[in-house]
């Protein structure tokens, strides 16, 4: 009785501790490169960035739909139409009195 108790316990630890790992293929999507910006820039699929300068690496959830620059700086267009800067000695952030940016076109060969 004594050792079906404790075996029904652990299989309750083991089963709830299971529900706290997170899923690998929704992991997988959310860590997954969308575009590069120089050297220094990663717009990841979860519209996040991960940009790194003088001041170290810096991780920005800032629902970016693009991004464009250089080893010196550049800038992202979040989905609501504003425009974030970065650089080699600032970190990401949203330009006040941005708003309805829209992207451009690509254009024609």
């Amino acid at each position: 009785m004594k050792r079906t108790r404790i075996a029904s316990l652990l299989l309750a630890l083991l089963l709830s501790c299971s529900l706290w790992v997170p899923h690998p293929a929704k992991a997988a999507a959310e860590s997954r490169i969308l575009s590069v910006a120089g050297d220094n820039a990663m717009l990841m699929a979860d519209g996040s960035l991960w940009v790194t300068n003088a001041l170290g690496t810096t991780y920005d959830k800032l629902n970016l739909v693009s991004i464009a620059g250089d080893d010196n700086k550049g800038f992202g267009l979040t989905r609501d139409g504003k425009r974030v800067s970065w650089s080699i000695v600032e970190a990401p952030k949203v330009d006040e009195g941005t708003s309805g940016v829209r992207p451009a076109p690509a254009g024609r060969d």
